[in-house]
């Protein structure tokens, strides 16, 4: 198997720092849970471009951003089993952060493809990827459209009442280990259309 994976909101932990530096610098209270959109400058009522400035400011968050509970371990153990590509929306000139971001954090990937736009699909079909993880909803939908099974990283901003054949929406690394481990194994799993 070929496994794609996200970075920002999947290994990594960007929101809940997001959420604290935005409240610091724009004195507001907004909680994690409380983020139901993407689009954080519809949350914090910005603009885009307010938003944009923020961020392009505040490089270093990327570098502060915690890793996700049971990352580590569990894309260590999956890229012994399978191959592993991290595909995320980073512009390229991001690549040596990024990838020291990954070394500090130990983890273990064959490959890194900074796209530099939400737009994955082009980057996961050269690539050869058979499932995707992201937790950008609008994200998910785009490669299941295309015939790729994608899991939901599940968070406050990505849940849906109702999710497409081929996208199955899964809460924390522990769980998408079991899931994908099972895949592996040959089994049957709901959502994604039989084992891979």
């Amino acid at each position: 198997m070929h496994l794609g994976v996200d970075l920002d909101g999947v290994l990594g932990d960007i929101l809940a720092v997001s959420v604290r530096a935005l409240n610091d610098y724009f004195g507001r209270e907004v909680r994690v849970e409380e983020v139901r959109d993407y689009d954080l400058s519809k949350v914090y009522g910005l603009s885009r471009e307010e938003i944009r400035e923020f961020f392009a400011a505040r490089q270093d968050l990327l570098e502060e951003m915690p890793p996700m509970p049971g990352a580590g371990p569990c894309l260590q153990s999956l890229s012994r089993r399978c191959r592993v590509t991290i595909v995320t929306a980073r512009p390229p000139f991001q690549e040596d952060m990024t990838r020291n971001w990954l070394a500090r954090h130990g983890f273990a990937y064959h490959d890194l493809v900074l796209v530099g736009s939400h737009d994955k699909r082009e980057a996961c079909r050269r690539a050869g990827i058979e499932v995707f993880i992201d937790d950008r909803l609008e994200n998910a939908l785009m490669l299941a459209s295309e015939g790729l099974p994608v899991i939901l990283f599940a968070a406050p901003h990505n849940r849906s009442p109702e999710l497409p054949p081929g996208v199955v929406s899964l809460e924390g690394w522990e769980t998408i280990y079991a899931y994908l481990r099972c895949c592996l194994e040959g089994a049957p799993l709901a959502g994604l259309g039989g084992g891979l």
